[in-house]
């Protein structure tokens, strides 16, 4: 049976970082399942969501503190929890009047297609690092206002 584990790194950006990271996990039988990077101001932060056999995770685990070390990074492992789309639903709701079947629908951008489809397509655009709106369109989540100052 597969786990799921959720690898946090952050430490000061350099050429093949990211490399040497899923080196580590790979060499040790993990696959990455998911990861989000950021570079601000010099500083790299990753977030993995690593998968792989019990003795897989275990030996990420158990090696960790030598990829900090060899990295020159900061990395921790946290278990990966179950994703909760329904409470992302729930939460929208209190911010807006519509009712939680109507944030649902709408979310999406059809109100034809059963629930199960509905949290399906949510999770495939979230996982995508895509935005879902009301409209159901599918943005960046970027602002199309211009920067301050320069109009």
């Amino acid at each position: 049976m597969n786990e799921r584990t959720v690898l946090t790194a952050i430490g000061e950006d350099r050429p093949g970082l990211v490399e040497e990271v899923s080196e580590f996990v790979f060499a040790r039988g993990g696959s990455i399942e998911n990861s989000r990077m950021a570079n601000m101001q010099g500083q790299f932060a990753i977030v993995m969501v690593i998968g792989g056999t019990k003795q897989a995770i275990d030996r990420i685990t158990t090696d960790l503190g030598a990829l900090s070390l060899q990295a020159g990074i900061h990395a921790r492992l946290t278990p990966a929890g179950k994703v909760d789309v329904e409470a992302r639903f729930r939460s929208r709701s209190s911010e807006t009047s519509s009712p939680p079947s109507a944030i649902r629908s709408t979310s999406i951008g059809t109100s034809s297609c059963s629930e199960a489809t509905a949290v399906k397509q949510a999770r495939e655009r979230i996982g995508a690092g895509l935005r879902v709106d009301s409209r159901g369109s599918r943005g960046t989540g970027r602002s199309a206002m211009p920067p301050p100052g320069s109009i």
